[in-house]
C-alpha cells in the first residue's frame, strides 16, 4: 500500500487523502515518525479537518511525547473530534 500511496503522491503532491491513508499504513507499520511526517504534510493542505490531528496525535502518544499529543488532541476536538 505505501508503495501505492507514494507513486500517487509522485503523480499529484497534492493529494490530500493519500498523506492521511499513508500516514495510517506507517502508523501500523509502528513507523510513527513517517507517519507524522505524512500527518504534517495532510494537517498543512487540510488544517480544519480533526482526524489528521487526532492520527498525529497517537503517534506522539506511542513515541511518548505526551505533551505534543495532548496539543493535537486538544487542536482535534476544537476542531470537532469526539475522542
Amino acid at each position: 500500500a505505501i508503495q501505492d500511496y507514494s507513486k500517487a503522491l509522485e503523480l499529484d503532491p497534492n493529494f490530500k487523502v493519500v498523506y492521511y491513508n499513508r500516514g495510517i499504513a506507517y502508523r501500523h507499520l509502528k513507523q510513527y515518525e513517517r507517519a507524522i511526517q505524512d500527518y504534517n504534510k495532510y494537517i498543512q493542505l487540510v488544517p480544519k479537518d480533526p482526524d489528521g490531528w487526532q492520527m498525529r496525535g497517537k503517534c506522539y502518544q506511542e513515541l511518548g511525547d505526551e505533551e505534543k499529543a495532548q496539543a493535537d488532541f486538544a487542536k482535534a476536538k476544537e476542531l470537532g473530534w469526539k475522542g
